[in-house]
């Protein structure tokens, strides 16, 4: 990454790593860490929500009630419903708005340090 814009590092560090650690990188501490809170809170929204769906499943499995074959397991996932996958999709749509929004806000920080630091160069 020797040579890379802060600008580009950002951007790369938030939509490639985890959102949020391209503010980090460039010295927003307060708002990287608020988003990374936030997005860890979406990605264990995001597993209770598929635990909570799959212990159904899984007890019909125990009990006999569902084949353990792929193509039923998948039937019974497709059927879900309810508050878990509702919680789920909710978790997903905050992860995705997250990852894109501190990609691009990080990038236009970036820019900005860029563009201060040229101004202080000149000047």
């Amino acid at each position: 990454m020797a040579g890379m814009r802060p600008a580009k590092i950002a951007a790369l560090c938030s939509g490639l790593g985890f959102p949020g650690l391209g503010y980090l990188f460039i010295g927003q501490r307060l708002r990287g860490w608020i988003v990374i809170g936030l997005s860890t809170a979406c990605l264990i929204a995001l597993l209770m929500a598929a635990m909570e769906a799959a212990r159904p499943i899984a007890d019909a499995i125990l009990a006999g009630e569902l084949q353990p074959d792929f193509s039923s397991i998948l039937g019974a996932v497709h059927d879900a419903k309810g508050k878990a996958m509702r919680a789920a999709r909710g978790a997903v749509w905050g992860l995705v708005i997250l990852w894109l929004f501190s990609t691009v806000d990080g990038y236009r920080l970036g820019r900005r340090l860029e563009r201060d630091a040229a101004r202080g160069d000149s000047a």
